[in-house]
């Protein structure tokens, strides 16, 4: 559906959701591309305080930025800015 809507007017999207894997829940941010491409899919690294009860701690594997017909970019969660991770060294 989102990724219909980023093709049909051109745009990208970069878009916060609550992603399932398994058991755990996730902090994610997506980005689609104008052509309705997944081009980025980003797990918060580390939930903040009350947030440890609901989502789990990502891997880092999204800290990059992609190619997209906006330019290059990337995304980070509220937290992800100022805790250091082993997965930011």
């Amino acid at each position: 559906m989102v990724a219909e809507a980023a093709r049909e007017t051109g745009m990208v999207v970069v878009l916060g959701v609550n992603e399932r894997d398994f058991g755990t829940l996730y902090n994610t941010q997506i980005i689609f591309d104008a052509t309705g491409e997944i081009l980025l899919r980003r797990r918060k690294i580390t939930p903040t305080y009350h947030e440890r009860m609901v989502w789990g701690q990502g891997d880092g594997a999204g800290l990059r930025v992609v190619d997209s017909a906006a330019g290059r970019i990337g995304a980070l969660a509220a937290g992800s800015t100022t805790i250091r991770s082993p997965a930011m060294r």
